[in-house]
């Protein structure tokens, strides 16, 4: 038995002794559990990729369905770190290591019901040809993520799909040079890179 309640039911015969009309209030609200965060959010991604790096920039929308506190979203793809993120209502950010993977942490003002960030994912390389496995959020503890990634390629880089992609949907693009991809979760999205033609290769 909860030590507190013992003594406050040791106590209640002396108090109605003292006093008939003495009564005690016992106030739960602190026992009340804390609503956890329940959040869905979509992403609208931009990808830039050089000879030497790949800068994606995710338009992020969230919508809190209850809860406060934190908003957790995970981070799939092993080539790319966040380097910046921003918009109003947000307090602090910061990038989570579990076993399970890293997750993005957004610690936002409680009053936010419905939040727009912008967050930039950068990867940095060296040399051509290579497989790019693509940094991208993934659904975390959201409710629900939609995305859609589109990405653009230097005139000196031809980037197409390798194997092993799973969780994105390739859709059709304009124009033709752009890759574009629908995804309801996240998952793998590797990328086979090399020099485009005749472009001049860079030691």
């Amino acid at each position: 038995m909860n030590r507190l309640l013992l003594i406050l039911l040791l106590l209640i015969p002396t108090a109605w002794a003292q006093s008939p009309e003495a009564h005690i209030v016992i106030d739960t609200r602190s026992l009340a559990p804390e609503v956890p965060m329940v959040f869905s959010a979509s992403a609208e991604s931009a990808v830039t990729i050089t000879p030497r790096t790949a800068e994606q920039r995710i338009q992020l929308r969230t919508t809190r369905l209850q809860g406060k506190g934190v908003l957790s979203l995970g981070l799939a793809g092993a080539d790319g770190v966040v380097s910046g993120v921003s918009g109003q209502g947000l307090k602090a950010w910061s990038v989570r290591h579990e076993a399970e993977g890293r997750f993005l942490d957004l610690t936002v003002e409680d009053t936010l019901a419905t939040g727009v960030f912008e967050v930039i994912i950068e990867a940095k390389f060296r040399g051509l040809p290579r497989t790019l496995d693509l940094a991208h959020l993934r659904a975390g503890q959201a409710v629900a993520l939609t995305s859609v990634i589109s990405i653009g390629f230097d005139p000196r880089v031809e980037g197409t799909l390798a194997e092993g992609m799973t969780g994105f949907v390739p859709v059709e693009s304009s124009p033709r040079e752009t890759l574009r991809f629908t995804s309801t979760g996240g998952g793998r999205l590797p990328l086979n890179l090399t020099w485009r033609g005749t472009a001049p290769r860079e030691a």
